[in-house]
Order: structure tokens, then sequence, then C-alpha cells
């Protein structure tokens, strides 16, 4: 093993040396400091709508809740739910929202399996060879997939290569030491 020691008798230098070792030992403030940054930019990108998103189709716009047709941004929740964590040497950008990986990669019709569902018919009045007829209510079964469609993947956790750069400066100017 080769080694080397450094014995700085000037203050200045002395001080320097220990606060690069306690950058390099410690790196979480550096950690969170790119986790705040990427979570901000996630959420640009529900702004923006994603790189190319595909547009939600109109059965989709009838289901929703307030008839939005800007995608994954409905209720809000997963947008909201993007969130870092740093930790020593690394920090994790995520999200909890248990649909979130079918948002990012897309599904496909059936992927998931499927299930019964039983659907309550009312009593009503149904037309018959020209005459009323009434019909008891009654249960309707039938197998649903799931999802019942095919989902479009729309990422939104990924980097640009301007935040690459970026991250690469907050790197650079948190291990810079002035003097």
């Amino acid at each position: 093993m080769v080694q080397m020691k450094v014995e700085a008798r000037d203050m200045g230098v002395s001080r320097m040396l220990a606060t690069l070792r306690e950058r390099m030992v410690n790196t979480r403030p550096l950690m969170d400091e790119i986790g705040l940054y990427l979570v901000s930019q996630v959420q640009r990108h529900f702004a923006e709508g994603g790189p190319g998103w595909p547009p939600l189709r109109p059965s989709t716009i009838a289901r929703r809740r307030k008839g939005s047709s800007v995608p994954l941004r409905d209720t809000g929740r997963l947008m909201s739910s993007i969130a870092h964590r740093a930790e020593e040497g690394r920090v994790v950008v995520g999200t909890n929202v248990e649909y979130a990986a079918t948002q990012q990669f897309g599904a496909r019709r059936g992927q998931f399996g499927s299930r019964e569902v039983i659907q309550h018919v009312r009593a009503h009045l149904r037309r018959q060879r020209g005459r009323q007829v009434h019909v008891r209510a009654h249960e309707r079964r039938r197998t649903m997939e799931i999802p019942w469609g095919d989902i479009p993947p729309r990422p939104f956790l990924y980097m640009t290569d301007q935040d690459e750069g970026r991250i690469l400066r907050m790197v650079r100017e948190y291990f810079e030491l002035s003097g």
C-alpha cells in the first residue's frame, strides 16, 4: 500500500484540508442538494407534459374527475408525491404511489391479469319485438382485464444532458475551497 502524509504548518492550509476531508467524508449535504434539484426537475416534467407524452384517449378524459386532458395531472397526487432521500454517497428520487411504474413504463391490456366484476342492474323496461317488456333487477357477472386497455409509457423520472451538467457543477462547487 502506498501512503502519503501531508503535514500543513500554515493554519489556512490546515483549515482547508480539514474542510476538504470533512466534505469528502460527509457527502449528505451534497446529495440533499442534488435530490432537491432532481425533484424540481421531475415536477417540471409534469408541468411541461413530459418528453412527447401521447395525448389521453377520449374514454380516459371522460372518466377523469375534473375532465382534464392533461396526462398525469388529474388529481396531482403523483406529481406531489415525488420526493428524495439523501444518503451518504447517493441520493434516491422517486415516489411511493402504487401506479407510478405503470405510468412510467406503460402496460399492455390484461398485463396484470383479470378479475370477475359483478354489475348490479336495476329493474327497467326493454323494448322487445315492438312492445315494452319489464326486466327484473339482476346481477351481471363478467371478467375484466387489468388494465382494461393499453397504457402508453409516459416517463416522468429521467435526467437530461442539462441535468447531468448541473449536477457536475454542484459536485465541483461542493468540493471547491476558497482560501
